[in-house]
């Protein structure tokens, strides 16, 4: 395996893809210094790690429904400002992009506001959980000249890598799926 992919982090790819996904569309952020304004909704648990994919752009919105995190995190983000309604992070028009760290049923609600918004998107994984609402996702992209980003990095991994080289040089045959935790 090529030892540059091996020791790229997480962090580090969703800065990078984030940035990557949102750079032909957005030259410049609205904030003064030229850096993104970004609305991170779900502060804790994955939230914080993503967060600090992103920490070197503008943290302009600070979003979690356990006061106690946004506190925590604010400490981090002492401009930030902070709210326990997504809603509010999605129609602010300073805002450039979201992160969107929920519960999965949140997710592609979130993520649709924020396009219809014209923001650019980072949605943790799974993006939807059906099938209606991918479609709508992608419906919403095009509509909106938009960005959207799923954070799917396992396949980096080197053991998901391993597991597809076997599969592919029919090591392990007659697979149907796999399951994994």
């Amino acid at each position: 395996m090529n030892k540059q992919i091996s020791n790229f982090s997480r962090r580090k790819f969703v800065g990078f893809g984030l940035a990557s996904a949102l750079a032909p569309s957005v030259v410049r952020g609205k904030s003064p210094n030229g850096k993104l304004n970004m609305g991170i909704i779900g502060s804790g648990g994955r939230g914080g790690a993503n967060l600090n994919g992103v920490k070197a752009e503008n943290i302009h919105t600070l979003c979690d429904i356990n006061r106690k995190t946004l506190e925590a995190v604010q400490k981090r983000f002492k401009g930030a400002k902070t709210t326990t309604d997504w809603r509010e992070v999605v129609s602010n028009p300073d805002i450039d992009a979201v992160v969107i760290s929920t519960a999965d049923h949140h997710h592609a609600p979130a993520a649709i506001a924020a396009m219809r918004a014209g923001k650019h998107v980072y949605c943790e994984k799974s993006s939807t959980t059906s099938f209606e609402s991918a479609k709508k996702i992608l419906n919403t992209v095009k509509q909106n000249n938009v960005r959207i980003m799923e954070g799917f990095m396992f396949k980096f991994h080197s053991q998901h890598q391993k597991v597809r080289e076997l599969i592919t040089n029919d090591k392990i045959q007659n697979t149907y799926s796999l399951i994994y935790f």
